[in-house]
């Protein structure tokens, strides 16, 4: 078995691989507000870090590489094994990269569903261009997969469980335990989601609100009493929240939901 050529130690945690450290590195720069880097800033970050993390041995490795095998619509990644390749990243013109979440091509219907489908399919029918090709595949994986996932959380919440909404194409199926965060097998669990409102979800979705173990919202202290008002929630607001969700709310309190003003 061949030995494993990078290592690190984040937070207590060991780290294999120069992959799962590419990982860490681009999160990081998300955290610190980077929403969209170059090569550069991951190879920056690496050695700002190197001390801090513990990297292993001094890192000399191609990062070009380790983002595009992260890329879903990156052409260059399927010279790689297949089992580096990580729906983590999106590749876009220009040498930029980042993080790549299906909600942003969100479903509101069965109907508006299929209507895309056939549109990206008859782009991928006329498209030569290699590269143009993969993009269209990528996003027909992610209208398809989203499409799933949201036809299982109508199945739990055929309405919004903390405003009672009920017209389905203005629900937003809303991963819990953020999509960049999860694996694939959370990616896909109905309980790792709610079908929210529209103002609820943009709430929950950037940690300005969040739920107790017991289902009562949490509000953020950075919406004021006059915007909560205006925003239509409540501090006594409840949701019930399903055993198998449990572990999924609790990611979200600790890691997603905004504590401080």
């Amino acid at each position: 078995m061949a030995k494993t050529k990078y290592s690190a130690r984040i937070n207590g945690e060991h780290i294999d691989g120069t992959i799962e450290i590419i990982k860490r590195i681009v999160l990081h720069l998300h955290d610190m507000g980077k929403t969209q880097f170059k090569v550069k800033d991951v190879d920056e970050q690496i050695e700002e870090l190197k001390n801090q993390w513990q990297i292993t041995p001094d890192y000399n490795d191609d990062t070009h590489a380790s983002l595009h095998v992260l890329s879903v619509n990156s052409n260059s990644r399927k010279h790689y094994h297949e089992s580096m390749h990580q729906d983590f990243l999106w590749w876009k013109k220009g040498g930029i990269f980042e993080l790549y979440k299906p909600t942003n091509f969100q479903i509101n219907s069965t109907q508006s569903l299929e209507q895309d489908l056939s549109k990206l399919k008859e782009q991928l029918a006329s498209e030569i261009e290699p590269e143009k090709r993969t993009e269209i595949e990528t996003l027909i994986k992610a209208r398809q997969g989203q499409g799933r996932f949201r036809q299982k959380l109508l199945e739990l919440y055929p309405s919004c469980p903390l405003t009672g909404l009920d017209i389905q194409p203005l629900l937003i199926a809303s991963h819990i335990k953020p999509w960049s965060k999860c694996n694939d097998k959370e990616r896909l669990d109905p309980f790792n989601g709610l079908m929210l409102a529209p103002n609820i979800d943009a709430l929950f979705d950037s940690g300005l609100i969040t739920f107790e173990t017991d289902g009562t919202i949490k509000i953020s202290p950075k919406i004021d009493p006059g915007n909560q008002k205006r925003l239509g929630i409540f501090p006594d607001m409840q949701l019930k929240i399903e055993p198998e969700s449990e572990k999924y709310f609790e990611y979200h309190r600790n890691h997603v939901f905004q504590k401080e003003e």
